[in-house]
């Protein structure tokens, strides 16, 4: 079995935290929804940017002695590492289509592992799911999309969530926002999931019905 760890000496400096301003705290409990019968689409700023850099994590294989696909676990909080979650498995550091690729993005999943674990615990409370895969996409405007796919306990089918940073000219975190897309689709072959545009950093639910969006403000620090 594979572990990565996740350098501290790479982490975000808690001073990134320490700089953010406090009215950010004081809406981490707010929520943006947006209507089933809208466009679906987030584009936190009017020009994100295109994608200058990402890197996909994932545990490839099947655990020994079954046929079960390798999934990955975090251990630690804040985190201190990811590690797959079964022997015969391979973890492995990928580009994405022909984006950029850069294996330090991998700092910037230390930012949302709490706000992932908090996730799992509200909607999955009698069993965490099993992380399929992390996305990491940094912007050129010194926006980071992270994707998380993961397999649901008890439907065993494939869900996601996805987390934005926003940072400012100093590199100072100044918001931090989960999305995801829930609901049905109209089209039963299609999921109610996240989409994730490179080109322009938007971030749409993929279908249509009662799919819709919720926009979740975080606590960027204290």
């Amino acid at each position: 079995m594979k572990t990565l760890k996740i350098l501290s000496a790479l982490i975000i400096s808690a001073s990134m935290f320490m700089a953010c301003e406090k009215e950010q705290d004081k809406k981490a409990s707010q929520h943006e929804e947006v209507n089933a019968s809208s466009k679906k689409t987030l584009t936190s700023n009017k020009a994100m940017g295109a994608t200058q850099a990402a890197l996909e994590i994932s545990c490839d294989g099947t655990c020994s002695g079954t046929d079960d696909a390798c999934g990955m676990r975090i251990q630690g909080m804040p985190v201190e590492y990811m590690e797959c979650d079964c022997e015969g498995c391979s973890m492995t550091f990928s580009g994405i289509a022909d984006l950029p690729y850069d294996e330090n993005l991998e700092v910037y999943f230390e930012v949302v592992g709490e706000d992932l674990n908090n996730h799992f615990t509200t909607n999955y409370p009698s069993q965490t799911p099993r992380i399929s895969s992390v996305s990491i996409y940094k912007l050129t405007n010194s926006n980071v999309i992270i994707h998380v796919e993961f397999e649901e306990p008890v439907a065993n089918s494939l869900a996601d969530v996805s987390f934005e940073l926003v940072f400012d000219e100093s590199g100072s975190l100044i918001k931090k926002q989960k999305i995801e897309c829930s609901g049905g689709c109209d089209d039963e072959g299609e999921s109610c999931r996240e989409r994730y545009y490179p080109g322009s950093g938007a971030v749409e639910c993929t279908c249509q019905g009662t799919c819709a969006m919720t926009v979740t403000q975080l606590p960027t620090g204290e």
